[in-house]
């Protein structure tokens, strides 16, 4: 999902908005409390607090420009406390009796925001339901707009030869490292009956490089998907927190990190997607095996025969 420009530098100023409105209330709070007519003794404490809370969530507005759909618990969340103020003022009586100077910057600080936080949340929903349509659409549509870093669409190299498309998990996890070890395993045999192997990674390029490398596979060719869009469309799950870390995984977890020396990385992509592979053969799909948990993963060899 692309985000429009105009919203990635909304954010990026609101972010630096209040990361200096923060300070400020937080290193000079008589300034603000000098224009708001309270009491500098009474109300210092509480009004430094504040200031911190507000650089935070400018914080939060700052990492959030990177891609406003994708955080967009982070976009709910500022929302939500620009509401709360508004909200706030409205029950307060001796407020609507005597319009302040707390009014004005009310209006500064919080309404003038809403409607572009609106627009954002909005899209995100809009965008998450017409994947949820994609995924029942037929596969060529989708597998001709899905490009490997090499420039050449799934549904193009699938009329050449068979592409057994793996979907990761991030390259922080382990089981991650553990599929891409057995790739390395099976792929002699995997690419002796014609079959071609494509990666999908929610990973940067730079991550994704590093970990091929690792293991030896430097030849095969990826796709990057760094919004799970493709994950989406192809019907893989976001797991809950028993198929992404419950007891029953815990020993397949030790083997991969410590029995297997696969470790364990940051998490660089969504924690919560599962993985998948899909045997693609002249624009179609003709295998497939969703994963039921992180750890899970078919018989790629088997998988690969058309």
């Amino acid at each position: 999902m692309n985000t429009p420009l105009w919203l990635r530098r909304f954010f990026l100023a609101a972010g630096i908005y209040n990361i200096l409105l923060g300070g400020g209330m937080l290193f000079s709070p008589q300034i603000f409390l000098n224009l708001l007519s309270h009491s500098i003794d009474e109300h210092t404490f509480i009004f430094q607090l504040l200031g911190g809370v507000v650089a935070l969530f400018g914080a939060g507005y700052v990492i959030a420009s990177s891609n406003p759909y994708k955080h967009w618990p982070l976009v709910l969340l500022g929302l939500l406390s620009k509401l709360l103020v508004p909200l706030v003022f409205l029950f307060d009586k001796v407020s609507l009796i005597e319009f302040s100077n707390a009014g004005y910057i009310m209006i500064f600080d919080d309404i003038i925001w809403i409607i572009p936080f609106l627009i954002s949340l909005y899209e995100t929903y809009r965008l998450a339901t017409l994947n949820e349509e994609w995924t029942l659409q037929a596969d060529e549509e989708v597998l001709e707009n899905m490009y490997t870093q090499t420039g050449e669409s799934i549904a193009v190299l699938s009329f050449r030869s068979p592409v057994l498309l793996v979907f990761l998990r991030h390259a922080g996890c382990p089981f991650c490292r553990e599929t891409l070890s057995i790739i390395k395993e099976s792929k002699q045999r995997i690419e002796q009956r014609g079959t071609r192997i494509v990666l999908v990674s929610m990973n940067e390029p730079k991550a994704i490089d590093a970990l091929l490398e690792s293991n030896n596979l430097k030849d095969i060719d990826y796709v990057k998907d760094t919004d799970s869009m493709w994950y989406k469309l192809f019907g893989l799950q976001k797991g809950s927190l028993n198929q992404i870390a419950g007891i029953s995984l815990w020993w397949k977890f030790f083997s991969a990190v410590v029995l297997k020396r696969h470790g364990i990385g940051w998490t660089e992509g969504d924690a919560f997607q599962l993985p998948g592979a899909f045997l693609v053969h002249k624009g179609r799909i003709i295998k497939q095996h969703i994963s039921n948990n992180a750890a899970d993963h078919p018989d790629f060899t088997g998988l690969s025969r058309a």
